[in-house]
């Protein structure tokens, strides 16, 4: 919360099946705002402070944040996908 982040149940994030977790991902890489994005920030902001990315963790919710509403994300999803599929 001290980021500007909601406090969300256990319920808001839980996972599912595959194919539900594919569908909650895209949807927080395309910019849906919600429990599941904020999770996605939290855990982006601290790897990017444990690799001495940013200076703090407001920081890097920012980066994270801009990361994600500029299409940067899907677009390192969509070439890890494609590189998937040339390793088949």
């Amino acid at each position: 919360e001290d980021l500007g982040l909601t406090r969300a149940s256990h319920d808001a994030i839980r996972g599912g099946s595959a194919n539900e977790n594919v569908v909650a991902m895209k949807l927080v890489l395309s910019g849906q705002k919600g429990p599941r994005r904020d999770v996605v920030l939290l855990n982006a902001t601290a790897a990017l402070v444990a690799g001495d990315a940013v200076k703090d963790l407001r920081q890097g919710i920012a980066v994270a944040s801009e990361t994600i509403d500029s299409g940067k994300a899907m677009e390192k999803l969509h070439a890890l996908a494609e590189l998937s599929q040339t390793l088949n």
